[in-house]
C-alpha cells in the first residue's frame, strides 16, 4: 500500500510512495462511475479498507493527508457516485456496508481535519461542507457533472435514510418463529448474538438437533425459518451500521465543523431538514429497520434540538423567533 514498513509508519509520504504501492490503484477502481453498482460486493471491502486505514493510529495520519493532497475530494466524490437507491436484494446488504464504510471514513477526515489549525486545512472543511448540504455555497464544479450530481446537495446527506426504507421491503414479512425447545434442548444455545438488536443462528447445528427429534419435513422447516431469519438480521445489522455513520457525519459536521455565525440562514434551515426527516422516520414505528434503530435516530434528534437551543441564544430577530416557535412544538 506504500506505507514506510521499516521505520516509523505513522511518518510514512504516501504521496511520494503512491507509485511504488497498490492504494493508489485502489482508490482510481473505486472512484470509476458506477464501480460501486457494478462490483458491490467488491466496492464494500475496498471502501472497508479504505476506512481501516483511517482509523488505524499507524495509518491514519498518512492516509488522511495523503487523500486530501490530492486535492480531488476523493472521498466526497466517492459519495456523489454511492448508489441512490436500492433496488434489489441481492446487493442491499453491500450498498449499505458501502455507505457504512464510506460515512465513517468521512466522518472521520472531517475530525481530524477540523482540529488541525493551519488555514489550508480550514479551507478543506470548507469546501467539504456543501457536498453534504452545510452550506449555501454551491458545491465544487467537478461534482456537478458526475452521474450522481449534487444538484440539492442539502438532501444529500438525508438519502442515506431513505436507503434504508428501501432496505425495509425486505423484511416486511417476519421470519416464521423457531420452536423454544427441540428435544429437551433450548433452542438459543444455536443463537449467537452480533450486535444488540441482532443475531445469528447456527443453521447446521439447529438442523442438526431438528434432525436427530423431529420427522425431516419439520427439520427442513426450522431449518428454512433459521435462514430467514439470518438474512433479515443480517440486513438489519447493515442498516444500523450505515446508521451509525450517518450519524457520525451529522454530528462531527454540527459540533465539529459548520459554524452558525458565518451563515444563519443555512444553518438554520439545516438544522430543520435534518430534523424534520429524523423526526418522520421515529414516527415509523411499525417498520421493521426505524422501530429498532429508534434509539440512534433519537440521539441525533436530541443532537439537533440542542443545536436549535444554542443557535436560539446566538441569533436575534427573525430566526430567533423560528427557531423558538419550533421549541415550543417540540
Amino acid at each position: 500500500l506504500g506505507f514506510n514498513v521499516t521505520s516509523e509508519v505513522q511518518e510514512s509520504d504516501l504521496h511520494a510512495t503512491r507509485h511504488l504501492g497498490c492504494l493508489n490503484v485502489l482508490m482510481g477502481m473505486v472512484n470509476k462511475p458506477r464501480f460501486a453498482e457494478q462490483f458491490p460486493v467488491v466496492a464494500e471491502s475496498c471502501l472497508q479498507l479504505l476506512y481501516m486505514l483511517s482509523v488505524n493510529p499507524l495509518t491514519s495520519r498518512p492516509f488522511i493527508t495523503y487523500v486530501q493532497m490530492r486535492k480531488d475530494m476523493f472521498l466526497f466524490r466517492l459519495l456523489a457516485r454511492m448508489p441512490n437507491r436500492i433496488v434489489e436484494q441481492t446487493h442491499a446488504t453491500s450498498y449499505l456496508l458501502q455507505w457504512s464504510w464510506l460515512l465513517k471514513a468521512i466522518a472521520l477526515e472531517l475530525h481530524v481535519t477540523s482540529r488541525r489549525v493551519e488555514q489550508n486545512w480550514n479551507d478543506y472543511v470548507t469546501s467539504a461542507l456543501p457536498l453534504l448540504g452545510f452550506s449555501s455555497q454551491p458545491p465544487v464544479t467537478m461534482l456537478l457533472h458526475e452521474e450522481h450530481s449534487l444538484d440539492q446537495p442539502r438532501m444529500r446527506l438525508l438519502e442515506t435514510l431513505e436507503l434504508l426504507d428501501d432496505a425495509s421491503q425486505w423484511m416486511q414479512v417476519r421470519p416464521s418463529p423457531i420452536p423454544s425447545m427441540i428435544g429437551g434442548v433450548k433452542t438459543n444455545r444455536f443463537r449467537h448474538s452480533t450486535t444488540q438488536q441482532t443475531f445469528l443462528y447456527d443453521v447446521k447445528g439447529l438442523h442438526a438437533l431438528a434432525m436427530r427429534h423431529l420427522d425431516r419435513k419439520l427439520a427442513a422447516q426450522v431449518a428454512r425459518a433459521a435462514v430467514h431469519w439470518n438474512q433479515h438480521n443480517v440486513l438489519l445489522a447493515a442498516c444500523q451500521s450505515a446508521l451509525k455513520g450517518w450519524k457520525q457525519v451529522v454530528e462531527v459536521t454540527l459540533y465539529e465543523c459548520f459554524d452558525s455565525q458565518n451563515e444563519p440562514d443555512q444553518y438554520e434551515a439545516t438544522l430543520f431538514d435534518l430534523l424534520g426527516g429524523v423526526l418522520q422516520k421515529l414516527t415509523q414505528r411499525d417498520s421493521p429497520v426505524w422501530f429498532p434503530l429508534a434509539d440512534l435516530l433519537s440521539q441525533v434528534a436530541l443532537a439537533i434540538m440542542g443545536k436549535i437551543r444554542e443557535h436560539v441564544g446566538i441569533t436575534s430577530g427573525r430566526r430567533a423567533t423560528q427557531s423558538h416557535h419550533v421549541l415550543e412544538l417540540l
